[in-house]
């Protein structure tokens, strides 16, 4: 007799049941969804060019209004400037979001 122990071969529909169940579990598991969500974010972000800003526009697309305002913080001249050029204190947009990219752009610099 041979002291060897031989297990039978997993069938292929017990092998589909596995990774069926392993996917079912993957993905609905909320670290894979936010894994490729940022994936596909990222994906999309490196094949637009998303990342690239238009300089001819003053930086425009970065916070529009509010980016501007907060670059009028970073650089001293207070709550204004939402619009192209000094055009003065400004009550167009509310003061939170303003204030937090000022104080990233004092931080990191201006459009950085």
């Amino acid at each position: 007799m041979s002291d060897s122990i031989t297990t039978p071969p997993i069938s292929q529909d017990r092998r589909w049941q596995r990774l069926r169940h392993w996917w079912t579990h993957a993905r609905t598991s909320f670290f894979w969804m936010v894994l490729i969500a940022f994936g596909i974010r990222f994906g999309i972000i490196i094949l637009a060019h998303t990342y690239k800003m238009r300089t001819a526009e003053g930086h425009f697309s970065v916070g529009w209004e509010m980016g501007r305002i907060g670059a009028a913080i970073a650089s001293g001249r207070g709550f204004s400037d939402p619009f192209e050029g000094h055009t003065g204190p400004t009550a167009w947009e509310p003061p939170l979001y303003p204030y937090l990219i000022g104080g990233v752009f004092k931080v990191f610099g201006i459009y950085t």
